[in-house]
Formats: structure tokens, sequence, C-alpha cells
């Protein structure tokens, strides 16, 4: 019994390395990726998630990583999928937790228009098909109180605000010329519900699924250059994943 509690041990101090390991490797990777396009995409994102996720580790309960769903009324970053991964602690006998979250969404789209950089479109007659990518970098701090709280069940709802990068590019796909667009860093607020399932299979992993809907604030709308992200944006976000508790008290 003494041997088994050892490996039990063991096994539970490798998960934990193995998802702070996980909660730093993916947003940095991303981060990386994306540098090789945009160097000051690069330089916002990593400084943002090295002062924001990686200090919060530190004093964590609980990591959850999702696969999410973005819905939007903007035409440029539309409705594409992506993921998110948070770090939580609970507070007041457990029935408040304080999260922080980073996620990260991805849209293409191929229209038929005219490629602007500027203040006119470059010397074409024709409209001419366009490949249009945009990125999405997410960092959010947000309050969940209890609202249903069961052995295995919880039910909560959450207030967030965060700050956003929005960024992208355009190429024509006849001529290869390209246009970068004006990236727009947008303050935002969000209200969210959030289920959960706790030790699946008796394990310290639970699944969850949340519903959200987040308000992005106008930003800087510059006239020399083309900046689709300026204005408002609306959406609407589902999240499904799964968490790992690295303390059982956290709960």
């Amino acid at each position: 019994m003494e041997v088994s509690t050892g490996r039990l041990a063991c096994v539970l101090k490798y998960l934990d390395i193995l998802s702070l390991t996980v909660a730093v490797g993916i947003p940095f990777k991303i981060c990386s990726f994306q540098a090789k396009k945009n160097l000051k995409m690069k330089s916002s994102a990593t400084i943002l998630f090295m002062f924001f996720i990686f200090p919060c580790g530190l004093f964590s309960q609980e990591l959850g990583l999702s696969f999410s769903k973005f819905r939007s009324d903007h035409n440029e970053i539309e409705s594409p999928l992506g993921f998110a991964i948070y770090l939580s602690k609970a507070f007041l006998r457990s029935d408040v937790r304080l999260q922080t979250e980073y996620s990260y969404y991805r849209n293409e789209r191929e229209y038929y228009g005219y490629l602007v950089s500027g203040f006119s479109p470059h010397p074409t007659t024709e409209k001419e098909k366009i490949r249009s990518i945009s990125y999405m970098h997410s960092f959010e701090v947000s309050i969940r109180p209890a609202i249903l709280k069961t052995k295995h069940i919880l039910a909560s709802l959450g207030f967030g605000v965060s700050y956003n990068i929005f960024d992208g590019k355009r190429e024509s796909l006849a001529t290869g010329r390209k246009s970068d667009l004006f990236a727009g860093n947008k303050f935002g607020t969000s209200v969210a519900v959030f289920f959960e399932k706790g030790k699946i299979l008796n394990s310290p992993f639970n699944l969850f699924l949340t519903g959200k809907f987040m308000h992005f604030w106008p930003s800087v709308q510059p006239t020399d250059i083309a900046a689709p992200f300026g204005r408002e944006i609306n959406s609407t976000i589902i999240e499904i994943g799964i968490s790992y508790s690295f303390k059982a008290g956290g709960k």
C-alpha cells in the first residue's frame, strides 16, 4: 500500500509539472509562430503572456484547456474555431473563483474586391480574388461566483474584463500582392455561464462547458491604412474542455 501511494504521489506530481508545461508551451508556441509573420504581434502577445498567464500559475489551483467556437458580428474575424487556456484559484470557501484566461482564434476567408492599402485601392480597375487572414489574442481576468454546487457538479456565473489584440493581412491570389491590416488593441467585457462535472472516473480531471458573451469596445480608427477592427464588436463563445485540479482542496 505504501508503494502504491508513493507511485500515485509521483504520478500526480508529474501531472502538475506537465500541466504547467502545457500552460506555458501552447500560448508561447502560437505567439512564436505568429512572430514569423508579424513582429509587432509577437512583442505584444509574448509580453502580455509573460506578465499575465505564467505568474498566475504560481498560485493557481486549477488549469483548464478547451476548444472554442467564436461567433461575431464582424465580417473580418467572422466565426472561427480556436482554443482557450485558463488558470483559477478559489476564495471564500471555494464559492468564488478568480480566473485568468488566454484564448486564440484565427480566421481565413476569400472574397472578390480591391486590395486596399491606405486611402485608395492599388492601381487596378477590376476586382480580384483576395485571401484575408485575421487573428485574435485575448487576455481576460474574471470572477466566477458559484450559483449551484454539489459534490461533483459546479455551476457558476462569470464577469470579466479583457485586453484583446486583433490583427491580420490580405493577399491577392492573382498577383501575390499583400497588405497588412492595422492592429486593433481593444478592451472588452464579458458575462459567462460555466458548468463543470468534477472528478471524472475518480481522477483530478473535470469536464466543463462555458457559454460567454463578449463586447469589444471601439479602438483607434486611422484613415491612412486598412483598419477593419476599429469599431465595436459583439460575440458569443462556446468552450468545451477539460480541467485539472492541482489540489484536492481547490474544489
